[in-house]
Parts: C-alpha cells; structure tokens; sequence
C-alpha cells in the first residue's frame, strides 16, 4: 500500500486555501481546489509557505479586532488564508442583498404571464403535474389528503398554527394605514368567471368543522328570529340605500323561487312574518304594496281634511258615499289587524275603513266584491271580524255592488 503524504499541501491558487487529502490522492495530488484551476496552463508544485513574500497582503495583523460591517457588534475571525484573499467585510451570512431598500429594481420573468399566454409556463406546469402524478402512484395518493393538522405536523408546530392570528384583527381604515391602502386597492375590483368557479368546485361538498357552527349559533343568539347577526341600524340603512331603486332581474327571480320551492316553514316563523308584514302595513297608513293590479291612489276629504288612500275603485266610490253622507263624523283607514284560523293556521288581516258617526258610534265596514262572499277564506275573515266587533262594541258590516250602487 502506498502511504499519504501527511504534510499539507495549498491551492496554488489567490484564494491559498488547504487541499483536503482523500483517499484517491495516494496515486495523485492536486494542484488546485476544484473549479479553482486554470485551464491550457501546467504549473510545477510548489507548496506556499505561510511566511513567504508572495502573499499579497502580508502585513495583516492576525491579532487585531475587527467588527462586522452589518453592525450586529460581532468580530470577525481573523485566519491565515485572509492574507492571500484579504480580510472580509462581513461575517459569512451577514452580508445584506444588493437590492435591499429597492423597488422594482429586479423582477421575476413570469410575472403577469399565464399558461394560456406563454408556452414556457405551460410546459413547466405539465412537468411538475407529471412528476407528482408519478409520485402520488407510487406512495398511493397525496399524503396530506383527508388528514387533519395533529397528523400532519408536530405537536409544537401545531399549536403555533393555532395560536397564530390575523395581522389586521382588529384594525379599520380610520386606525390603520396598511388597512386602508388594501381596501383602496381592491374597491371596485370583480373577481373573473374563471376564479369564481374554481373556488365553487374546491369548496363544494365540503363540510364546515364544529367550530364553525358553534361560533354561528353563537353570533345569531342576540337575533329574535334566529336569523343571523344582529344588523346595527347604520348597516341597515346602507343596505336599504344601496337596494334602492333595484329591480330583480327575471333570472334572479327563478333563482329565488327555486331555492325556496320544496321549503317547509314553522308556525312560528310563520306568525313571526305576518306581524312584521302587518306592522309595515300599518306604519305605511294601511297601504298594501303588494296590491299591483288595484286601482290606487289618495282622496281628498273634506270631512276628515287629509288626504286618504284608496286601494280599489271600489274604496273610491265608498269615500264618495261616505263624504255625503250627514251621520258620519269622521271615517279613515282602519289602523290595527284582526286574526283569524284558516286550515289549521292563524293569520292576519286589516280591515278596510273605520267610520265613527255623530253618536260616537264606530263602524268597520269591509269592501268586498259580491262574487268572492263566498270564499272560504273571506268566510273565515268575516266571521272573526263579526266576532272582533262584538267583543269590542263594535259595528260590522259588508259593502258590495249593491251598497255601492253600482249594480
């Protein structure tokens, strides 16, 4: 066997570094380090001496104290070889990037491009999605798949995931900078089809976690009806200017009837909108919004000084009567609703006209057309109007064609 030479060779080389004897250089030492050598050149060995002239900086002082560059207030280790190369700046690591503080100054060359406008990313996309086609065949899919966090990571990284928080938790627009600069930006952008779509598909069949209808029930507690957070009233009116003067297109509309067809309500959520329905009837002066084909309009009375509104022509002919009429005193839209049972459900409705006469008797007449008298509904109504009345000293009675003088 041949022996190693156990004396220490350099690179012949500026940067005089040591050449690390391996095995394989019993048969042959080296000149140079690798990728150090100059190629077309041969040189003879020579193995530099630490003390020799031909250093190019031989009056370093190895003993002085030099501090890093970065202002991190360590030293640098001053070695032998830093007088063939020279004392560096900064510790290994320490040296700051050269565009550091600048903007725009270096960008990435995919930046703005698509795979649908550029071939190079294209092929680099059907790369890597062949590559880990071939290594989820082989390990038998994607290892994180339908697995929860505690069983991807460890217990530490875990409970750094879950301690984490939001950067802007908390923050507005009036107190921070960066969360009124973010919303300056995105205002008034739409995202595309394109994304709308894929995050449709990513998120549909997907279950939301416990924690997430825990903190849902939580939210809609304060609500009456369970319908969600309670709105402030400055968020409803935003609402209402915002929906102001919309109409609903006739896709919208499907899309709504759809999504509520097959919907079996409760009683009470039941009983919850007719008040609410009622209620806006009655703040609005008795008038029905959703009365489209009626004719409307307002009254002029001489009697009561104000203007009444009329939901039918019917009612119209009715305030004519009414107005010539010496007994009465004073009449106007009724202000209160009268419930009745129908199939097994309660419901609501207003009565049309309260007239209080020279005696200081009230009457509720209902205006109904001759032909629905004999509704099962308008049945149940005046039968629980008759029974309203008499509980409360009132008078009831029907007006049709034939009151009205119109047959």
């Amino acid at each position: 066997m041949i022996k190693i030479n156990l004396r220490k060779f350099y690179c012949h080389c500026p940067c005089g570094k040591e050449i690390r004897l391996k095995k394989y250089h019993k048969y042959y030492i080296p000149d140079y380090l690798p990728h150090h050598g100059i190629t077309g050149k041969k040189f003879k060995r020579k193995t530099p001496t630490w003390n020799n002239n031909k250093s190019k900086y031989p009056d370093i002082d190895l003993n002085q104290i030099i501090p890093c560059k970065c202002g991190c207030s360590e030293n640098i280790k001053l070695r032998k070889e830093y007088k063939y190369s020279g004392i560096p700046e900064y510790i290994k690591g320490h040296r700051p990037p050269w565009n550091k503080g600048l903007k725009d100054v270096q960008t990435s060359w995919c930046k703005g491009l698509t795979k649908e406008t550029d071939e190079r990313l294209q092929i680099i996309s059907e790369k890597v999605s062949k590559t880990l086609k071939k290594y989820y065949e082989k390990i038998g899919g994607s290892p994180q798949k339908g697995k929860k966090i505690e069983e991807i990571y460890p217990v530490d990284k875990v409970n750094r995931i879950k301690e984490q928080c939001a950067w802007s938790k908390g923050l507005t627009k009036e107190v921070d900078s960066r969360v009124k600069r973010n919303s300056a930006v995105k205002k008034g952008k739409s995202q595309s089809a394109e994304s709308n779509i894929k995050r449709s598909k990513t998120l549909k069949g997907r279950k939301k976690p416990e924690v997430y209808s825990i903190k849902l029930s939580q939210r809609s507690k304060g609500n009456k009806y369970g319908l969600g957070k309670v709105k402030s009233e400055e968020t409803c009116r935003r609402i209402s200017l915002a929906n102001t003067g919309k109409k609903k297109t006739e896709e919208t509309k499907k899309k709504i009837s759809i999504k509520h067809m097959g919907k079996i309500y409760t009683k009470q959520y039941k009983d919850n909108m007719s008040k609410i329905w009622i209620n806006k009837i009655i703040q609005n002066n008795g008038i029905n919004p959703s009365l489209q084909n009626s004719k409307k309009g307002f009254f002029v009375s001489t009697k009561n000084q104000k203007e009444i509104r009329y939901e039918s022509s019917y009612e119209l002919v009715a305030y004519l009567i009414l107005e010539q009429l010496s007994k009465v005193k004073s009449y106007d839209r009724c202000r209160f609703s009268i419930d009745y049972t129908f199939k097994d459900n309660v419901h609501r409705y207003i009565p049309d006209i309260d007239v209080v006469y020279t005696d200081n008797i009230r009457e509720i007449i209902e205006i109904k057309p001759e032909f629905m008298l004999e509704d099962e509904k308008v049945i149940a109504k005046h039968t629980a109007g008759k029974e309203y009345c008499n509980k409360n000293n009132l008078l009831f009675s029907i007006w049709t064609e034939k009151e009205l003088n119109l047959c």
